[in-house]
């Protein structure tokens, strides 16, 4: 969508600026669809005049004296092939940094080691003390083997 700027807001705009001749025609045209052109309204206080009175015959000659004579400028969207066509380049994403991979340790790419099912299955027949020699490293506290023995009463320990 082309726009209207003030000419020492020029710098910050992205556009193609027409030449004055080619906006005075654009904004001859546009004055019948006046909100279809952005900024026309900041035009408009610019010189004077305001949305009831600008078709006057001596508005329209203030409003087309500040596009010819360069005070504004009227600026079309850049059409940049790298964002996809989108108009104005508002957004033109930075391209994502390498990835620090020096930062990230080594480990970190590597699958853990698999845990130990919670199911131990015994492969013969063997007695409950048997058993709890096996599945403890320490011979357990009294608490545990009560605890131990309450989960598995089948085994006939407890």
């Amino acid at each position: 969508m082309t726009r209207l700027i003030p000419q020492n807001q020029l710098t910050s705009q992205h556009g193609q600026v027409l030449d004055s001749h080619q906006a005075v025609a654009d904004l001859r045209q546009a004055l019948s669809y006046p909100y279809d052109l952005q900024g026309f309204d900041d035009l408009l206080s610019a010189v004077g005049a305001n949305s009831s009175n600008y078709m006057q015959a001596a508005n329209q000659q203030k409003l087309i004296n500040a596009v010819s004579n360069g005070d504004w400028v009227m600026v079309k969207p850049r059409i940049d092939p790298d964002n996809g066509g989108a108009s104005w380049n508002v957004f033109k994403p930075k391209p994502e940094p390498p990835l620090a991979q020096h930062l990230v340790e080594e480990h970190a790419f590597a699958l853990p080691n698999p845990v130990e099912s919670g199911f131990h299955i015994i492969q013969q027949p063997m007695t409950i003390e048997a058993l709890e020699r096996s599945l403890y490293e320490n011979p357990p506290s009294d608490a545990l083997r009560r605890e131990f023995r309450s989960l598995n009463r089948h085994l006939g320990g407890g």
